[in-house]
């Protein structure tokens, strides 16, 4: 357990940047930060405590500094590295043992695995988030037939092109089908990575709850319309399993770091982002490469399908995180407090 001198956030070394002594204009920002709006506060107690990134990671970030260093620049500091060294690339840094190995459950090139390679994994795929909207665009630029009609980028219009699709039974089957099999050879135009998943338990937990808790307790904020399909793997499929840490999820007030507390084999904790009264807790999260979803997977989790029709209030920030710290600390004790003065 490495809580210490190094890990305390307030107190011995005012503001840290991932748990280590910083520069004093990078401690200016910080502290800005924290007094800003929730969302740059939130990200800031992360980057402060965020002990699991390595310096290797931490000395590209910096290459991406520009002066004088301000809140706005740390901002585009921490999304640039994330496009470039996480998403937009094949050989991401996550997946990299001589920087990142402290993090990595299994594949790695020298070690042993930190978990089964028979454990079965989750994962909530958003049918019309994003990434896939992305995703769907490049299959039509490159004339993939089945995509030929996608519309432009206007969300709520291709939400309507899937609800076509997903809305009839008889087609259904065939397009998640389909999406499946394209998703893995559009990889390398496609900012698909990483993927994030859970253990399976945590989704057959939830899997006869409304779509937005699916969602909900990946720690992703759902949103009226998205089609959601949940897929069951193995670790063994993922090629690299990784623990995953604040610049794997960019500029995200609601990714949480797990405390070195947290045995590397369950990863990290994401955050519940249900309401005041769900049954939050604390989940496993990882990470992974893209890789070869086929029907098999969807079929395993039960052909697990639904779509956030419910109107999906904003959740409160401070509450969630409140409660996730909270969690933490009525597991390990006052070691969090160390760790983690606040969680805002």
């Amino acid at each position: 357990m490495r809580v210490g001198k190094s890990l305390v956030g307030d107190t011995l070394l005012q503001m840290p940047l991932f748990g280590r002594r910083t520069s004093e204009d990078v401690e200016n920002v910080l502290r800005d930060m924290l007094n800003a709006t929730e969302d740059r506060c939130a990200v800031a107690r992360n980057l402060m405590h965020d002990h699991r990134v390595a310096e290797p990671r931490e000395k590209a970030l910096r290459e991406l500094f520009t002066t004088p260093i301000t809140a706005e620049a740390l901002e585009s500091a921490v999304k640039s590295y994330a496009e470039h060294h996480v998403r937009y690339t094949d050989t991401p840094d996550f997946v990299e043992d001589a920087i990142n190995a402290e993090n990595i459950l299994a594949g790695t090139a020298l070690g042993a695995h930190q978990i089964s390679k028979d454990l079965a994994l989750g994962r909530v795929l958003n049918l019309a988030g994003a990434g896939m909207r992305e995703f769907y665009a490049a299959c039509r630029e490159r004339r993939v037939k089945a995509f030929a009609m996608v519309p432009g980028d206007d969300p709520m219009n291709v939400k309507k092109w899937i609800d076509g699709y997903m809305e009839d039974v008889d087609k259904r089957d065939g397009f998640v089908a389909c999406v499946l099999a394209h998703l893995w050879p559009q990889r390398d135009a496609l900012p698909v990575e990483p993927c994030w998943a859970t253990t399976w338990d945590v989704l057959e937990a939830v899997a006869d709850e409304p779509a937005s808790r699916w969602a909900e307790v990946v720690g992703v904020p759902p949103a009226p319309g998205d089609w959601l399909i949940l897929l069951k793997y193995r670790v063994r499929e993922t090629g690299t399993l990784v623990r995953p840490t604040q610049l794997d999820a960019g500029w995200n007030a609601r990714h949480f770091p797990s405390p070195p507390t947290t045995p590397l084999a369950e990863g990290g904790h994401p955050m519940d982002l249900g309401g005041d009264g769900c049954r939050a807790a604390l989940r496993p999260e990882f990470i992974h490469q893209q890789i070869t979803h086929t029907p098999a997977h969807w079929i395993a989790a039960g052909k697990r399908v639904r779509k956030v029709d419910e109107v999906v209030n904003e959740r409160d920030l401070v509450l969630q995180r409140v409660r996730h710290w909270t969690l933490l600390q009525n597991r390990d004790g006052a070691v969090i407090r160390a760790w983690m003065p606040k969680p805002m």
